[in-house]
């Protein structure tokens, strides 16, 4: 007899409201007998193992979608959430299977038309339209002008938004089915995030074994077997595994390769020209060797080594494949010294460098962040090089800050003069969609500095105010002379009044280089729409019948989203922005749940109320998060640094999750109250935007403000949820 048939005794404990009623389903997920345990924990693996991947593949192939990283998040978020919530309905892989076999081909088929009118096109379409995508005020009579071209683009972003959500929805009853077949709430809840973790580390473990799509996504759909309520549809699931490893395989010759980079997803092609997510990103040039004496050329490999040659020793920060080492090596460096993030693109210039700079005895390679290498090491240099540290548009998966941007921030480039010997000079050379980035970084410099840097325009476009390239020089105040000497002979300067800009300077709290000025842009507040639109119209569809809100975890789920988000943009500062970041500091909210659950448990056993001291307590730490300096901690030995950063902006975690910990208990459906929890996430992740208007500490009191809802919000009453009305079961072809 199945656990929820109609005629079998009812469960101990809360559970009433999580029962089949009249009409219900009585199949529940689970064809290969799996305990409700195991249920729980392996969608809750594979349906973060499905996000991630999402959030990674779609961003790197639909551009919009990587400078709005988010938005996959959200939509998984979504998902997840309404599914939970429709946990009653039959559960069905096979449409989700379905679409992202449909999803796929439409990404990967080679068919010319799908680059023109397919997902890919969009964010060619927004790119044509000035301001959208690198948010600066945009003219209302161009947009005006440009409606057909908008309209498109967000028709696109909504169907792919639309799709990427009802992806989840499946993994997300399949979750909230089997939770309401575990007498003890608490319990369940601790199984989904154990099971979360777990899908976290695999996506982690493929991350660093440089794995592409096909060994992400057919692993899933094989999960869908044992998840699946009906061994009928396993012949279908099987097929669709099969589908996507047909559709995914890579199909490279060794003229023109890909490989999936931690970051990126990297194409070399005829051996020389490597691509980052489908657009161009570094050609490996044969560098001209240098005359002993004479000019220098002046392109921006060979420009600093004009007032600096020979060059002694050079860092350069973003080495990429070796150009800027080899114009080093050319200028008579004594010692080079490359700093890189990404290993795939530091193996591919080893490989296919035509002049192979990384195997000369004067090159140490790094491999780590640029600014956490600034922050960290002990070493001094005569020239330090910024080499177009461009992410091109590689975000972490959970913030809108580029993986760039904290390295152009004014307090990344006083850690870059801390680094400079007597006499040192800093080239920065950066490709500016917009005069006012130039005049950024310009301000930048002069306040790292405490002088105006020499600044050079190069390929101007007069259309468009356009500067391709900016490159500024400086040093010390007593280097100044001699820079304005050697620089005499150079076109094109870049002529910027500081003193009258009013370009806000790119800070640790407010580090989006981009962005023109603290507001939200326009383009960001057209997707807020259609996301809050369809996130209301997907809750419609498919809410359920006589489950009321539950505000306590709703609103704890916005402010954990809030902290998770700004929790990963500060430790980037210790950790550097590495793919690393991620993993860890999920890694440490996860536990930090799993602790809190059983902790409240124990408290619970005990018969203690707490609740009034963890309030205090949870307040206490945000105050601690939002006022304690992050400088504090940079300046201990790193790894204890590291640690107490991670303790310090975990714990208003593990004292919400005390909260969450004991409303859960409390809760008479627990799949329902995930639901509204990772709903509550959905908002949360849509109000991290603000953080372009407010920076990123200002997120901790819109937190504050979601937990302080979430503790007024009056506790729901378990009889009143016990009695609501069961829904109809809808047969599972009709369902999303």
């Amino acid at each position: 007899m199945s656990d929820l048939d109609p005629a079998s005794p009812a469960p101990a404990g809360p559970e009433l409201s999580g029962r089949a009623g009249p009409g219900e389903a009585t199949a529940q997920p689970g064809v290969a007998g799996l305990s409700p345990g195991a249920l729980v924990f392996l969608a809750s693996a594979a349906g973060l193992f499905l996000e991630l991947a999402l959030i990674r593949w779609v961003s790197c192939e639909v551009r919009v979608f990587a400078y709005f990283k988010n938005l996959v998040l959200v939509a998984c978020f979504l998902g997840f959430g309404v599914g939970c919530l429709s946990s009653r309905r039959a559960v069905d892989f096979r449409p989700a299977l379905a679409m992202l076999v449909a999803l796929c081909l439409l990404v990967r088929a080679p068919f010319g038309f799908l680059d023109t009118y397919g997902p890919r096109s969009v964010s060619t379409a927004l790119s044509n339209m000035p301001g959208l995508m690198v948010f600066q005020a945009v003219d209302p009579h161009y947009l005006a002008s440009h409606s057909g071209g908008l309209a498109y683009a967000l028709a696109w972003t909504a169907a792919l938004f639309l799709v990427l959500a009802l992806l989840l929805v499946p993994f997300g009853r399949a979750t909230g089915a089997a939770m309401r077949r575990i007498p003890d709430p608490l319990r369940a809840y601790s199984i989904n995030v154990a099971g979360s973790l777990v899908g976290i580390l695999g996506y982690t473990f493929a991350t660093t074994q440089l794995l592409p799509p096909v060994c992400w996504f057919p692993p899933v759909a094989l999960s869908c077997v044992w998840l699946s309520p009906e061994r009928k549809s396993a012949t279908a699931m099987l097929a669709a595994t099969l589908a996507l490893i047909v559709v995914l395989f890579p199909n490279d010759s060794p003229a023109d390769y890909v490989i999936w980079s931690p970051y990126q997803k990297l194409a070399v092609k005829d051996g020389v020209h490597v691509t980052s997510n489908n657009i161009g990103y570094q050609t490996m040039m044969k560098m001209p060797e240098l005359p002993p004496e004479g000019p220098v050329p002046q392109d921006r490999f060979h420009l600093p080594y004009v007032v600096r040659r020979p060059a002694g020793a050079v860092l350069i920060v973003g080495a990429g494949t070796g150009n800027d080492v080899m114009a080093a090596l050319h200028a008579g460096a004594a010692s080079v010294t490359a700093v890189e993030i990404d290993p795939v693109i530091l193996a591919i210039g080893k490989a296919d460098h035509p002049q192979h700079p990384y195997a000369d005895p004067r090159v140490e390679v790094v491999l780590d962040d640029a600014r956490h290498y600034l922050k960290t090491t002990d070493r001094t240099f005569d020239l330090i090089v910024f080499s177009h540290l461009d992410s091109h548009t590689v975000l972490s998966s959970y913030t809108n800050v580029r993986l760039d941007d904290y390295i152009y921030t004014v307090e990344s480039l006083r850690d870059a003069r801390r680094r400079m010997r007597p006499g040192g000079i800093l080239y920065l050379s950066y490709l500016c969609e917009e005069l006012y980035i130039a005049e950024r970084l310009g301000r930048n410099l002069a306040l790292a500095f405490g002088h105006d840097p020499l600044g050079f325009r190069v390929e101007s476009k007069a259309a468009r105010g356009m500067i391709q390239l900016a490159r500024f020089l400086t040093g010390e105040p007593d280097c100044m002379p001699l820079l304005e000497a050697a620089a005499a002979a150079w076109t094109e300067p870049l002529r910027i009044d500081l003193g009258k800009s009013t370009v806000p300077p790119s800070s640790d709290d407010w580090p989006f280089l981009p962005l023109s000025v603290p507001h939200l842009p326009l383009l960001v507040k057209i997707l807020s729409g259609v996301v809050l639109a369809l996130s209301v119209g997907l809750c419609w569809r498919l809410r359920p019948a006589g489950e009321p809100f539950d505000g306590r975890v709703f609103w704890l789920g916005a402010a954990f989203m809030l902290v998770e988000v700004h929790n990963v943009s500060r430790l980037a500062l210790h950790f550097g922005t590495t793919w690393q970041v991620n993993a860890w500091v999920i890694g440490a909210i996860l536990g930090a749940i799993l602790l809190a659950n059983a902790a409240c448990g124990w408290l619970r056993r005990r018969g203690a109320a707490a609740k009034g001291w963890i309030v205090v307590a949870l307040f206490a730490a945000l105050a601690a998060v939002y006022f304690v300096p992050q400088d504090r901690f940079l300046d201990l030995p790193r790894s204890l640094g590291a640690v107490c950063a991670t303790l310090l902006l975990t714990s208003p975690i593990f004292v919400a999750g005390l909260l969450f910990a004991d409303a859960f208990a409390d809760s008479p459906a627990p799949g329902f109250a995930l639901g509204w929890n990772v709903l509550g996430g959905v908002v949360g992740g849509m109000t991290e935007s603000l953080s372009y208007v407010v920076g990123i500490p200002g997120l901790v009191p819109i937190a504050a403000c979601f937990y302080g809802l979430a503790v007024l919000w009056p506790t729901r009453r378990a009889a009143a949820v016990a009695t609501a009305a069961a829904p109809p079961v809808l047969p599972a072809t009709a369902n999303a």
